[in-house]
């Protein structure tokens, strides 16, 4: 499957976010970044540079089973 062509925005470092009520912000430990691809039932990790992530196995198959969940059911 082609990868779409949404890129992340790069990250920066800055000593407090901005305020603004439409931005959610997170804290970036030590891992991986992925972006999360479900497409007809496939799920797919990919880095932001476009690699597909290929050692978790068990957190596509997490993933997989979590879509089939509605979201405030």
């Amino acid at each position: 499957m082609p990868l779409p062509t949404f890129q992340p925005l790069p990250l920066e470092r800055r000593p407090q976010p901005f305020p603004h009520p439409q931005w959610v912000y997170e804290i970036k430990y030590d891992g991986f970044r992925a972006l999360t691809y479900l497409e007809r039932g496939e799920v797919r990790l990919i880095s932001r540079n476009a690699n597909a992530f290929k050692s978790f196995p068990d957190l596509e198959a997490a993933i997989r089973k979590a879509r089939s969940v509605r979201a405030g059911a």
